[in-house]
Formats: structure tokens, sequence, C-alpha cells
């Protein structure tokens, strides 16, 4: 069943779009960028992806005094949380099945979890000790497959529950991160420690490529190309062929990208983050945040984001009716890239007018709260 604050954080959206088209109308534009808060201080989405309900479905990650949840959003904002079973399992990444249900991880608890449509949840131990799922996608075989690592392994889970490890060999310190099928029929992925990319068969076999950058890499998605695409945290990102040809490229401006994915316009997506630029010096005063588009060539288009909302680790995935969504700080953002015509979602302003828009949400929100 919803929590009790499912009303309260219904009531959200609404007072927060109305800031962002207010901010829009002052200065003659569309809102092509809304933010919808889905959570409680500090309990910030962490997975996100399109469900077969035609709802965005996203995992809040939980701490001491908040619980771990699921999270449906419908493509206008109203959101419905469900508690997880395991209460601080840590909600990790979430993919849709093959099965009509959403699958998702629980990096604390060592669980893999299925909810249906309805908020119906079930979940499976992962078979040892000292586990730690990362990344989950749908395999080229109708399986869920995932990487941990912390047992440095790729796990098949069947839709009934029943797993199988593929550990990788090598040094300790090297861990599978991303995980993504590749258009070649099999699992592709990133690698930590080593900085190489990886490819695998279904039945375990591996290829290792070595990445012309040194650095880490800890997503990655299916391109419209066929090619497997990732970033890195050297301000970089890369595709590999499926014959494991590499290009990287650098990202136009500062900021590094964080994720990956394909969109309904024939183009990657990725969010930039600008904190890395300046930690501890750049704030939300003077941060510009955004998302950057990528042909498959590799030229790139970017929009900013009115201040300093997106996260180290934050994901973005196709959604509804041609939309794009990616967590934030707090939230959800939703965009249309059929909208987005300029490359500013608003107007280019100081750091005291992004300031003041980050103060004009903050107001709205506690206004719906208050109602």
């Amino acid at each position: 069943m919803p929590n009790k604050s499912e009303s309260a954080v219904k009531k959200r959206p609404a007072a927060f779009l109305l800031a962002v088209l207010g901010l829009a109308a002052a200065h003659g534009l569309q809102a092509q960028f809304v933010f919808f808060p889905t959570t409680e201080p500090f309990n910030e989405p962490a997975g996100v992806c399109s469900g077969p309900d035609g709802n965005v479905w996203f995992t809040l990650w939980g701490n001491a005094s908040v619980p771990s949840r699921i999270g449906r959003i419908t493509p206008t904002g109203t959101v419905t949380t469900f508690d997880m079973p395991t209460p601080n399992g840590g909600g990790g990444d979430i993919v849709a099945g093959p099965d009509g249900n959403l699958w998702f991880l629980e990096g604390f608890a060592g669980r893999v979890g299925r909810v249906s449509p309805t908020g119906a949840m079930t979940e499976f131990p992962i078979p040892g000790s000292s586990t730690r799922p990362a990344v989950i996608t749908v395999g080229p075989d109708g399986a869920l497959w995932f990487s941990d690592w912390l047992r440095r392994s790729i796990w098949r889970v069947s839709l009934s529950g029943a797993f199988i490890e593929y550990p990788l060999a090598g040094s300790p310190l090297v861990s599978p991160n991303g995980l993504a099928t590749g258009s070649d029929g099999n699992l592709w992925f990133t690698e930590s420690g080593a900085y190489r990319l990886g490819r695998m068969t279904t039945s375990g076999a591996l290829t290792l490529f070595s990445r012309p950058s040194q650095e880490l890499s800890l997503f990655c998605a299916r391109g419209p190309d066929g090619n497997v695409w990732y970033p890195t945290f050297g301000r970089s990102f890369g595709r590999i062929t499926p014959s494991g040809a590499i290009k990287e490229f650098p990202v136009s401006g500062a900021g590094n990208v964080t994720s990956v994915a394909a969109g309904p316009d024939g183009n990657l997506w990725m969010p930039v983050n600008e904190d890395f630029i300046c930690p501890g010096i750049c704030g939300p005063d003077t941060a510009i945040d955004g998302v950057i588009r990528v042909s498959t060539d590799g030229v790139q288009t970017r929009y900013e984001l009115p201040g300093d909302l997106i996260g180290e680790i934050s994901k973005i995935t196709a959604g509804p009716e041609g939309s794009m969504w990616l967590t934030a700080r707090g939230g959800l953002i939703r965009f249309y890239p059929s909208q987005l015509s300029q490359q500013s979602s608003v107007p280019m302003i100081g750091g005291f007018g992004r300031a003041a828009l980050l103060t004009l949400l903050a107001l709205a929100g506690s206004a719906a709260l208050r109602r």
C-alpha cells in the first residue's frame, strides 16, 4: 500500500510546476525542464526507468530515519510511493522486466526485488555474502542480469528468482559497474580499477577491451546506432562497437556526464554535473548543471538547468510520450527533446538569479506541504 506521505507528495508537483512556468513566462519562454520533488529530505532517487504502465518508476535509497522505497510518477507528476519489505535495504537501480513487472536492486540488503505495477513486491536474496549489486538490465535471453562490484561478479537471475554467478577474473581491485545488452546479443559492462570495457556472452565467456582514458565509468547504455556508449568521470564519454573499436570524446564546456540513455529522437542524452569542476568552491549560486544531446557521431548540444540540481550519479531514461526523465537532487526532472529549441532551459542568468530561482522553488514546495 502507498505510505502515509502519499497525499502530501502529490501536492508538491503542482507548486513546483507553477514556479518553473512562472519564471519562464516572465522571460517569454516555454518551460522546457520541469522539476518534480518526490522525496523526503536526504532521501534522493537512485534509479529510474520507464514502466510498462505508461508511468516512470524510481527508487529511493533511504537512510537511518527514512525507509527505502519504490516510487511511481505519472507523466504529469502525480507520485505514489511503496515501502520496500526491507526498510533500509538501499533502493538502487531499477529496470522494466519482460514479465510486465519492475525489477530493482537493494544495495545494502543484497537482494533483488520485483514490484508489480500495482505495488506488490517480492524480494530474492542474492546467494552468498558480501554482495553489493550495482546496475540491473534485461539480458538478451529474457532474464535479468546485474553487476556486483563487491563480489566482482555479474549475475543472472531468472524471472522465478534463480541465480547464477559469473565471477570476473583478475585483480581484486577490478569490479564491474555499468551493464547493458548490446546489439550483438551479448552483455557489455564498464569496469573500475582496470579502466576497461567488457563483453560477456550469456554463457559467461569474457572479452576485455582497454579504454584510452584512465577514468572511472559507472554506467553504459546501448545507443540507437547499435554501439554501447558510456560516460567517464574525466569530463568525457565514449562508445564501443560490437567488434571492440573504442572512441572517446571530451565534454564540450565544463562538467562531467554522469549517465547515458538513448532518446526518442535518435540521439544520446547525458546529464552534466558541474560540481566536479570546483568541489568545495562552486555551490548552488555558481554551478550550472545541464544535459547534453549527443548525435551518434559525437556532435554535442548543451542545455542548461537552473542551478545545482544534478547529482554525481544522476540517472537518465527515456519516458512515455517522447519524454526524458532524470534523477535530481530531491526529485525528478522531465523534459521533451522535441521542445528543446534553444540551448538553455531558462535565460542565461547570473548567480543571484539562479539563487532566486532555487529559493522560489523551495518556497513553492513548502507552501504546498502546508496545505
